[in-house]
C-alpha cells in the first residue's frame, strides 16, 4: 500500500503530498487504503477503480524506462514528468562527446502553454539517473544557462537571455 500511495506523488497536489506522507508515517493500513480510494474518487467520481488502473499502468511503464536499483521509476525526474504530463511528443536523447549525456522532451500542449521543453541530464554517466535541469513549464525548474552546466558550450557564449547568439551550436535542438 504504501508503494502505491508514494507513486501519487507526481499527480498530487502539495496538501495531497502532505496528508499522504502523515498517512504513510501513521502506518495505519485502513487509513492509507481510505486515503487511496478518496484520492481515486476524486479524479474519477464515476469509475475510481478504472482511474486507478490507467495510472497504475503508466506507472509500470515509468518504472521499466527510469526505474533503477536505487529509485522507483516514480521518484525520478523523468518519472514525475512522464506521469503529470504524459508522453512526451518527441524525446531527443544527446549522448554527446564532451559533456553529459541529456534529453529533451517537448510537449505540444501542457495545460494552457504550447511547445513546452524539459531539459534532463545525467550528471554521472555510471548511472541511468537524469535530473530534470531546465524547462519552460510554468513551475518547474528553469535554468537558462543549462548549456553551459551540460559542458556543451562556454558560458561566455550564451546571452543575457539564456540564449546562444548563434542557433547551429544548439546540436540540432
Amino acid at each position: 500500500m504504501v508503494y502505491f500511495i508514494k507513486s501519487l506523488r507526481p499527480i498530487s497536489d502539495l496538501q495531497e503530498i502532505e496528508f499522504a506522507d502523515n498517512q504513510i508515517e501513521k502506518a495505519d493500513r485502513e487509513l492509507m487504503q481510505q486515503y487511496f480510494l478518496n484520492f481515486w474518487k476524486r479524479r474519477d467520481p464515476m469509475n475510481p477503480e478504472e482511474a486507478w488502473l490507467r495510472y497504475k499502468e503508466q506507472v509500470e511503464i515509468v518504472q521499466r524506462m527510469f526505474g533503477t536499483r536505487a529509485m522507483y521509476g516514480f521518484q525520478t525526474d523523468r518519472g514525475r514528468v512522464y506521469l503529470k504530463y504524459g508522453t512526451p511528443n518527441t524525446r531527443r536523447q544527446f549522448d554527446v562527446m564532451r559533456g553529459k549525456p541529456y534529453e529533451i522532451w517537448q510537449y505540444y500542449r501542457v495545460g494552457r502553454q504550447s511547445n513546452i521543453r524539459f531539459v534532463f541530464v545525467n550528471e554521472n554517466p555510471s548511472t541511468k539517473i537524469y535530473r530534470l535541469r531546465h524547462s519552460d513549464a510554468i513551475g518547474e525548474p528553469s535554468d537558462p544557462t543549462w548549456r553551459a552546466k551540460v559542458n556543451l558550450i562556454d558560458l561566455d557564449d550564451v546571452n543575457q537571455n539564456g540564449d546562444l547568439g548563434n542557433p547551429n551550436n544548439l546540436n540540432g535542438q
